[in-house]
């Protein structure tokens, strides 16, 4: 039985993926496993997932990727989605006084 409900299995389970939907699904289950093991246990806000592909997934797996997590941190405190401070966000990064270069 195909499963046609999800695009990736639209032409079978042993259709090729391209090298780019490979790397990207790769890309998409580590962010999913950190996301899981890192975040508190509660409901996430359409928001907040948007904030992170903003200022996260642009650097996934490059130098400026920690930066894009402290400004993904900022904006969710900007938003009113988060109560920490920006000091506790840098504390946790090791960040304070770094110049913020990923947008």
């Amino acid at each position: 039985m195909q499963n046609t409900s999800n695009p990736a299995f639209a032409k079978g389970p042993s259709a090729p993926l391209s090298r780019n939907t490979e790397q990207r699904r790769l890309e998409e289950a580590e962010m999913m496993f950190l996301a899981h093991v890192l975040l508190p246990r509660r409901e996430m806000k359409v928001r907040e997932i948007e904030l992170w592909d903003k200022h996260v997934t642009p650097h996934w797996g490059t130098p400026e990727m920690m930066q894009g997590a402290v400004n993904y941190h900022k904006a969710l405190i900007e938003e009113g989605l988060d109560n920490s401070t920006m000091e506790e966000i840098e504390a946790f990064y090791g960040t304070k006084g770094q110049e913020q270069k990923a947008q």
